[in-house]
């Protein structure tokens, strides 16, 4: 069974976790020609998780934190996906089924109604994208932010994250790259992701950007901001080298690349720029990605690089075989900090 390249297939329990933040590393020479910038797009890999909980003293370097923040517990099941087995997850565990319907039930009795609602807009391509739009209460005009999708689709995670930001204050738009198709399967995951030319998904994302600066709700004197998982992380970093509406950029376990190109076009006029990713990542090494913040950093944008030793990819996404709710709520804390800083305090 093929695994995802940054997102992982359910299972049950999680890992502790110790978190590293720095600068300084080595680097191969990416793969060239490749839409992932470190290894080709037809050669997934897997990451690696530790089962043993234990703690471990973290070593926090460069990054202020402030505030709190969780991660959401559930997965529904997402429309148009070729499963329709619920997962839920008590305690970082999946239950037995009887006591998993209990708690659905009482999930779905609980939850909130989803905040969003699907849009439409064109893209340069002269075609027509959608997307899942999340608004905060009220009527003023608030920060934006793009929601980019991992190599599953337009799944409800996507949106529950877009409506957890709009939670927050701000007008959220997780944009659907494969046209309405998503999945569980990572075969199938995997050919979406291939018949998706980069090209082609920055396009679509242009649309999203061009859709938020004429919206009524937005605050047009600040940047938008970016974040995205595993293929959504490539994405946020391909849209802000792209595109100078885009500000404060989130790169979630995606690619990175180290070109002097690609990250002076990246770094921006001084874009800041926060990567969360995991130790135990074989597609994309530790020491690569601290040699491309440390380039960043030297190239004038303001950085924060957060590497979480027992996580591997996908430790964000519940349900995975990969999450880590340790990490993932510390990473949602970063998330939450940074943003919370150059997007809604930017001028």
């Amino acid at each position: 069974m093929v695994l995802a390249p940054g997102c992982g297939r359910n299972r049950a329990g999680a890992s502790s976790l110790s978190r590293e933040s720095g600068r300084t590393g080595t680097i191969g020479t990416p793969r060239a020609n490749s839409p992932l910038g470190t290894r080709p797009v037809d050669r997934p890999i897997a990451g690696r998780f530790n089962r043993g909980a234990r703690a471990v003293p973290r070593r926090v370097v460069d990054a202020a934190r402030v505030g709190r923040a969780t991660s959401p517990r559930f997965e529904r099941p997402s429309e148009g996906t070729t499963s329709m087995q619920t997962r839920f997850r008590t305690g970082g565990c999946l239950g037995s089924p009887s006591l998993a319907l209990a708690a659905l039930a009482l999930a779905f009795c609980a939850a909130p109604g989803r905040a969003g609602e699907m849009v439409e807009f064109t893209n340069p391509m002269g075609g027509t994208t959608r997307a899942y739009l999340a608004a905060p209460e009220g009527d003023g005009k608030v920060p934006a932010l793009l929601v980019i999708q991992e190599w599953w689709g337009l799944t409800d995670w996507i949106k529950q994250n877009a409506d957890r930001f709009a939670e927050q204050g701000y007008l959220a738009l997780a944009v659907d790259l494969y046209d309405g198709k998503a999945t569980n399967d990572p075969g199938e995951a995997h050919e979406l992701m291939r018949a998706l030319d980069p090209s082609e998904g920055v396009a679509k994302l242009k649309g999203a950007v061009d859709f938020l600066r004429s919206h009524d709700r937005v605050d047009q004197g600040k940047k938008l901001g970016a974040i995205g998982w595993c293929m959504g992380g490539m994405y946020s970093r391909l849209i802000a080298q792209q595109s100078e509406e885009i500000g404060p950029t989130a790169i979630c376990y995606g690619s990175v690349a180290t070109e002097p190109s690609q990250i002076e076009a990246l770094a921006g006029a001084g874009r800041p720029v926060l990567g969360i990713f995991g130790a135990q990542d074989r597609g994309i090494p530790a020491d690569r990605v601290r040699q491309v913040f440390t380039a960043l950093k030297e190239a004038g944008s303001e950085v924060e690089l957060h590497i979480y030793d027992d996580a591997g990819h996908a430790f964000m996404r519940p349900g995975g075989d990969q999450y880590v709710p340790s990490a993932a709520r510390d990473a949602w804390q970063e998330v939450d900090t940074f943003f919370a800083e150059h997007l809604k305090g930017s001028d």
